[in-house]
């Protein structure tokens, strides 16, 4: 007969845990490579199309006029990226996050269960190992908490970083454009 370890069920699951995070991860990274890719090939268009319009340039007024134009192409085309980045990585995050929240709740229960059945099985005397013990989860689930609260801090402190210079770029793309009307 074969008897349930709670412990060692509860790390298998951590084990699980923490491959499904390194899988989550790794799909967050194809995204930005797949960007990355998809941005250099939309340059590589945009220097043979620009190219192509420089040789053709027969004024000095329509190579500012080119120039200008690229310019403003180009600062929209760093706003959008930047969008795309900021939407992967929130994307990530808010994935890793859920998954880590969730399963670190079943894990809290089942160390529960599996420390209530240590505590209603101890044998008397045992009344200061097992206060500690208590005490160790305790402050290990406030620990956990603070560690969520602050990496939720970091992902929302980096996601507005990324949107306060995807809008100042915005905003310079749209100060150009007027000001080259």
């Amino acid at each position: 007969m074969m008897i349930s370890n709670p412990f060692s069920e509860a790390q298998k699951a951590s084990v699980d845990v923490l491959f499904g995070l390194g899988s989550k991860a790794l799909d967050g990274g194809q995204q930005l490579v797949e960007l990355n890719m998809q941005a250099f090939k939309a340059s590589l268009a945009d220097l043979s199309e620009s190219a192509q319009a420089v040789l053709s340039v027969k004024s000095p007024q329509e190579l500012v006029s080119l120039q200008s134009a690229g310019f403003q192409s180009a600062s929209e085309k760093a706003a959008s990226y930047g969008r795309h980045v900021q939407q992967i990585v929130t994307d990530a995050s808010a994935s890793q996050r859920e998954a880590i929240e969730s399963k670190l709740a079943g894990l809290q229960q089942a160390y529960a269960g599996a420390f209530q059945g240590v505590f209603e099985n101890a044998p008397s005397g045992a009344e200061q190992a097992l206060a500690l013990m208590k005490s160790s989860l305790s402050v290990a689930g406030q620990a956990y908490e603070n560690i969520s609260e602050s990496s939720k801090r970091v992902v929302d402190a980096v996601d507005a970083n990324i949107v306060n210079v995807t809008e100042t770029t915005e905003q310079a793309t749209r100060a150009a454009k007027t000001k080259a009307s």
